[in-house]
């Protein structure tokens, strides 16, 4: 693709990358979803779900819910950054 499609295109990505991310951080602010977690991932595994039910449609709820129930939050993941790592305090850094 070249030229004005291209641009769009390319600004849509950006757009729908930094909401991601704003959403993430907002989720894992109030402890909704793995610490652990980054936008990319997210993307990622949304991207998994689209592709694995192209064929098979009536697959993509369970898909959606299984890669959704991955992403929250255990108990294990409290006081944790992004990267995994505890503060002194064990709240996140």
């Amino acid at each position: 693709m070249r030229g004005r499609d291209s641009e769009v295109i390319s600004a849509c990505s950006r757009t729908i990358r930094d909401t991601a991310g704003r959403l993430l951080e907002r989720a894992q602010q109030a402890g909704a979803v793995r610490a652990d977690l980054t936008a990319a991932d997210v993307m990622m595994l949304v991207h998994g779900v689209v592709v694995a039910t192209e064929r098979t449609p009536e697959q993509a709820d369970r898909l959606l819910s299984l890669t959704l129930d991955g992403l929250r939050a255990r108990d294990k993941d409290a006081g944790q950054d992004a990267g995994g790592n505890k503060d002194a305090g064990g709240e996140p850094s």
